[in-house]
């Protein structure tokens, strides 16, 4: 354990070569994800029908209730709904 602690202090095994092999597989996979959704998507939904971004839809919505000065909005789910479908039409 206490050796496995110094490598990781050390940081030695962090090489350039094993950085550049994890940059790469994170941007390939991120690559294919976002084909997978390009190829997948319907006149701009998702296979279950939802627009595409719309995992973002609750953060805009909830920052446009706080620049209007409604902090309490988001809080609730009404208000908050009703804005987040505001913003997608």
């Amino acid at each position: 354990m206490d050796r496995g602690r110094q490598a990781m202090r050390s940081g030695d095994w962090l090489t350039r070569e094993r950085i550049r092999m994890v940059a790469v597989a994170v941007l390939l996979t991120s690559a294919a994800g976002f084909l997978y959704l390009v190829v997948t998507a319907t006149g701009g939904a998702d296979l279950q029908g939802r627009p595409i971004g719309t995992d973002f839809s609750n953060v805009y919505a909830a920052g446009t209730y706080v620049l209007d000065g409604n902090f309490q909005a988001p809080f609730d789910s009404a208000q908050q709904y009703a804005r987040e479908q505001k913003g997608l039409a």
